[in-house]
């Protein structure tokens, strides 16, 4: 396994790789985001995970422009099914958090469904603490 800056020329493959594994999404729609992501990175980690020369995993991390100065977060971070359970996303996780820590970045949040248990234990080994957020608007 080989983890790495991710390239313009990666987005691509990693948009139909990202909608084979979440099929809520096109893939011409994951490039869209993904474009997005990659060109807007401040101060972020966009790394990609290889295994045999082939992309298998990807995280965007983001550094926020808001008053949080020390504060990221995480985008996208997805790892084909083959390579799940191997090891490949703690190790994206740990170079992009180790990245981020190098950047002063004190905080990293990121966004997960409930229901996806395997990712919220992968989180958790990862030092990532539950919260709730309620967004609120008034008219």
């Amino acid at each position: 396994m080989k983890i790495r800056k991710m390239s313009r020329a990666d987005l691509p493959a990693l948009a139909k790789l990202n909608a084979k594994i979440f099929h809520d999404i096109t893939a011409k729609q994951a490039l869209r985001v993904f474009r997005h992501s990659f060109s807007k990175r401040v101060d972020g980690a966009c790394l990609v995970a290889e295994e045999d020369g082939k992309l298998a995993g990807a995280i965007f991390c983001q550094k926020k422009l808001t008053q949080y100065a020390h504060s990221a977060y995480i985008a996208a971070f997805f790892v084909s099914k083959r390579q799940q359970s191997k090891g490949m996303g703690k190790a994206l996780m740990a170079a992009c958090l180790a990245a981020m820590k190098k950047k002063g970045i004190t905080n990293v949040s990121l966004t997960v469904s409930e229901k996806n248990k395997r990712a919220r234990l992968m989180y958790k080994k990862a030092g990532f603490k539950p919260f709730r957020l309620m967004l609120l608007r008034r008219f």
